[in-house]
């Protein structure tokens, strides 16, 4: 009997996956765009093929092939070990569910390495599932052919994905405590999904792979994919994205949805520690301790749509850059970031309601450019816009709020700023914030920015006018 939770535990924090009631539990103001409603069906149709507890351990030494048209069954308790460095290709289905008590395992044996598993067509389940020390490289078999039925292979496919390799419009994955480890890829360490497929997680951990691009999760094309409970974290790559990439065209309102996940440690050589990408929706997320060194945006270099409500983003390397980007971010705080301040628009629209913006510094800064908490510049002739309310922007270092450029500007009203700025019901006093030093940005009793928010925005929980600042539970 192995259990899969108290590994999972390892790499999960601030209780994304054990503990009390999740934030997810509460209403989404974005629902409908990434139910997972896309589960294996019984289909009598299928060739099935199990691997049952007798055959464990599995030992792998020549390619695994589950064609169109078969089902391959892993059964709980099953480690699938590989002697060889060989992918498992499905084409059909494959469903390797284990329990909280008895796991199902895809790792090294005789191998140095292996070709992970690669999805193309159908729908595919996997639960209570570590995957381990596999690495997608172009030496492999042809997963990806450049069309069904063709001899002509994509290489593309093969170096994308270390542990888990989805590719093209049909296939669909649904992972329940799944945990990606210890995986590499030239593009996208743990996960790679590209082309099509619509893929679901929950309650997964994407923790220590490594990439040049992507370290942990590589997302490009009209894809779909939801995570839910998750935790992203310890992941690196050598360019861009420590933790996720999303790149290429999009049809759907989101490439990613995140909620209640979290993200930390991840790191990238040059762009987005934590995500570097656009279209994305991130709801009560945690994003912290992630680092860049370097290009965009330190933790997230954003743009196309992007929405955040209730994240906090805090003690990263660099905070949030919004770069041809439409934004909307609602009730989060940006604290502690340092080295690249905390919010950066760039030739973007972004609105900000009830945001705390504090504690954040941009040393790295040229001169003339010294900002903690949000600049707001085009760069050349492009502009950018920033729409701030009901918010505090205070305690940064260098300036607060500074604007750069004729074409960019900042329209702030019912906020509480560092220095005086023009707009209606506008203050610059210290906001009290009840323990800062711990982390605690909620308002002491008294706090000037307590009931002084827009009075025409929706009331507060215990029905008085709006506070100015992130409503934090």
């Amino acid at each position: 009997m192995r259990r899969l939770l108290p590994t999972l535990a390892l790499f999960c924090l601030a209780g994304c996956i054990l503990g009390g009631p999740s934030q997810r539990d509460r209403q989404s103001d974005h629902t409908g765009q990434h139910d997972c409603e896309y589960r294996q069906s019984e289909r009598a149709d299928l060739k099935t093929i199990t691997r049952s507890g007798a055959d464990a351990p599995w030992h792998v030494s020549d390619t695994v092939r589950v064609r169109a048209g078969e089902r391959l069954v892993i059964e709980p308790g099953v480690d699938v070990v590989f002697d060889a460095d060989v992918p498992v290709i499905v084409e059909g289905v494959l469903d390797a569910v284990g329990t909280a008590t008895d796991s199902i395992r895809f790792l090294r044996g005789a191998a140095t390495e292996w070709g992970g598993l690669r999805f193309e067509g159908d729908t595919s389940s996997l639960s209570f599932v570590r995957i381990s020390g596999a690495n997608a490289h172009e030496g492999h078999p042809c997963i990806i052919p450049l069309a069904r039925g063709s001899e002509a292979c994509s290489e593309t496919g093969n170096y994308r994905g270390g542990a888990i390799g989805a590719y093209g419009v049909g296939t669909a994955l649904v992972l329940s405590h799944v945990v990606l480890s210890g995986n590499r890829a030239a593009s996208g360490g743990g996960l790679a999904v590209h082309s099509g497929p619509r893929v679901c997680l929950t309650d997964c951990a994407i923790t220590g792979n490594v990439a040049w691009y992507a370290g942990g999760v590589s997302i490009g094309g009209t894809v779909m994919v939801s995570m839910t409970g998750c935790t992203v974290s310890r992941n690196r790559a050598g360019g861009v994205g420590g933790g996720i990439t999303i790149d290429g065209p999009t049809v759907e309102p989101w490439k990613l949805h995140m909620r209640d996940c979290v993200m930390a440690q991840n790191e990238s050589g040059s762009s987005g520690g934590a995500i570097m990408g656009q279209n994305m929706l991130l709801e009560d997320c945690t994003i912290e301790n992630n680092m860049s060194n370097g290009g965009c945006g330190g933790t997230i270099c954003a743009s196309g749509d992007v929405v955040m409500d209730r994240c906090v983003v805090r003690d990263n390397r660099g905070g949030i850059t919004f770069t041809y980007a439409t934004g909307h971010l609602t009730d989060c705080l940006i604290s502690g970031n340092w080295d690249m301040g905390g919010v950066e628009v760039g030739s973007s629209v972004i609105e900000m309601a009830n945001c705390t913006v504090t504690g954040n510094s941009a040393s790295s800064r040229s001169p003339g450019f010294e900002f903690g908490g949000i600049y707001v510049g085009g760069g050349g002739s492009t502009w950018a816009d920033l729409y701030l309310r009901n918010s505090i922007v205070w305690g940064n270092k260098d300036r607060d709020l500074l604007v750069w450029e004729q074409l960019s500007r900042a329209d702030v009203a019912y906020s509480d700023i560092g220095t005086t700025w023009p707009g209606s019901g506008n203050i610059s006093a210290d906001p009290f914030f009840r323990d800062p030093a711990r982390g605690d940005y909620r308002l002491r009793r008294g706090s000037p920015a307590a009931d002084a928010g827009d009075p025409h925005s929706a009331k507060d929980p215990d029905g008085t006018q709006a506070d100015m600042g992130a409503r934090l539970p």
